[in-house]
């Protein structure tokens, strides 16, 4: 006979699991609730390959809020989970007990396998509650208020922060765009004994190959034509603090060169000054497989390993499920208190303002533009709703429906190059080998020559994405001459219409400018 245990809402288990079970339980997290306070409340269970059960409903489990589910549009009659080795199997224990399955009607003995338990499965209660099912860790309580999130790889981030704040090592972070890099680069600095220094961000796209020594370094009044007066540079400004370099991939090929040398010798060249000690803590952020591009010689390897003694790999949003819900519910209320109001106060028997289709929809998002797109959409929903006695649909931006069915993000290749095993992993498909050159092109104009946007809409890496276009001779940036950059301002009276006719992003273009030293 099984035996039930009690959800833990502590940082350690209250019961010592029995003989065969394993460290990792169940994790139930309140994905939508008609309080939207609730949303993210997690509870937690000791799980292993013995039978166990536990009951879902109204009165239980309680949550590490203090609560149970406590609506009464959920059943006082228990929904059971009960466990084996393949999973687990859902029980009601009414014969009218209604609830779904990551959106499907539940069935009495309905099986979720391991493998989905793994991902998380999304288990909605008749009209009350949705909640995700997850194996992993206890939840664990972490004091980084910028980490927004109740999932497991969002625990283990803030472990991975903590850790590296303690130590004074470089660190690169690495992850898809929109995913935090500089939030966690700032959060490295706050927890560091650094941290009543400086913080300096740079876009390592905009150091150039003629001023990166100045740029960096600094340089002595009348040291260049155009030199009025001295300045520290950005090492100089970040003494004894913290440099955050941004798209350390696209930072020219001389410049990682400097930078290199900076690094091991602790030295830095002043243009037309002297050599001067520098303490730096560099923090370089990237959404380019690094690696990759060591081995086809764009980046430097020495550099990649003086800036890699600490890596932090950053979980797409799309990954993270429950973190959507609870990242949508805080810009949500962060929203509404900027524009002076509170959550829309709603009657016990009126639709919640934010309905559980809502949050389903988002959950069920491709989220290319990861954090910094699901809180454009909130800024779009509170303009259209929030006056509104409830939110519409979500407003979606119309490029990226074909991709919004969730599916496994690929394996990180810098992991897999660099894992303890060194057998090789099968050989994968080119994911992009079917997009056309005419595909291509057409998704880049839609995307504003973004390589980001582009690249996940076609399916692809940005790498693979450049090697694409250099097979269909479109430029990037970098490539376009000073002469034919002037004679296009000029032609198409600004910054927004030279990037159209060239073919280039607008940001990539804004950086070739600087690259150059032309004025806007």
């Amino acid at each position: 006979m099984s035996r039930s245990w009690d959800a833990s809402t502590f940082d350690e288990p209250t019961s010592e699991p029995e003989p065969g079970f394993v460290a990792d339980g169940l994790r139930i997290t309140i994905a939508w609730h008609r309080d939207p306070e609730r949303i993210g409340a997690t509870a937690w269970m000791p799980w292993g390959p013995h039978a166990s059960s536990f009951d879902l409903s109204r009165h239980a489990p309680q949550f590490d809020d203090g609560a149970s589910l406590a609506d009464d549009r959920i059943s006082r009659s228990p929904l059971q989970i009960i466990g084996s080795r393949a999973g687990v199997e859902l029980w009601p224990t009414r014969k009218d007990q209604r609830f779904d399955v990551d959106g499907r009607p539940g069935s009495s003995g309905q099986r979720v396998t391991a493998e989905a338990l793994a991902r998380g499965v999304l288990v909605g209660l008749g009209k009350g509650a949705l909640v995700e099912l997850r194996h992993g860790p206890a939840p664990r309580r972490h004091p980084l208020d910028a980490l927004i999130g109740r999932s497991p790889e969002t625990d283990a981030l803030a472990a991975t922060l903590a850790s590296a704040a303690a130590g004074d090592g470089h660190v690169l972070v690495c992850g898809e765009s929109g995913t935090g890099k500089e939030l966690v680069a700032h959060a490295i600095h706050a927890g560091s004994p650094r941290c009543a220094r400086a913080f300096v961000a740079v876009n390592a796209a905009a150091l150039s190959a003629n001023l990166g020594a100045s740029q960096l370094f600094g340089h002595t009044r009348g040291a260049f034509t155009g030199a009025d007066k001295a300045a520290s540079g950005h090492f100089g400004e970040a003494h004894r603090g913290t440099l955050f370099l941004d798209e350390i991939g696209t930072c020219p090929n001389d410049v990682q060169a400097l930078l290199l040398r900076a690094l091991e010798s602790g030295e830095a060249q002043v243009v037309g000054g002297p050599l001067r000690t520098v303490d730096v803590r560099v923090i370089a952020a990237t959404d380019d497989d690094l690696v990759a591009a060591c081995e086809d010689g764009t980046f430097r390897a020495p550099l990649y390993h003086r800036l890699a003694q600490r890596v932090v790999r950053l979980t797409p949003l799309r990954d993270r499920r429950i973190d959507i819900a609870v990242q949508a519910t805080h810009f949500l209320r962060e929203g509404l208190r900027r524009r002076g109001r509170d959550w829309p106060a709603r009657g016990p028997e009126d639709p919640p303002w934010l309905a559980r289709s809502f949050i389903e929809a988002l959950l069920g998002w491709r989220w290319p533009g990861n954090t910094r797109e699901l809180r454009a959409l909130i800024d779009r929903t509170l303009e259209r709703d929030g006056d509104a006695p409830c939110c519409g649909p979500p407003p979606f931006e119309a490029f990226t429906r074909v991709v919004s069915t969730p599916r496994p993000s690929r394996p990180d290749p810098a992991a897999r190059r660099f894992a303890a095993d060194p057998t090789p992993s099968p050989t994968e498909p080119d994911p992009g080998q079917g997009a056309s050159i005419a595909r291509i092109v057409e998704v880049l104009a839609h995307c504003d020559y973004r390589l980001s946007a582009a690249a996940e809409l076609l399916g692809m890496s940005r790498n693979t994405l450049k090697r694409r276009m250099e097979a269909a001779h479109l430029r990037r940036p970098v490539e376009i001459a000073v002469e034919e950059l002037r004679a296009a301002l000029a032609r198409e009276g600004g910054v927004p219409g030279a990037a159209r006719a060239l073919r280039v992003s607008e940001h990539g273009l804004r950086i070739r400018m600087t690259q150059l030293g032309l004025a806007e």
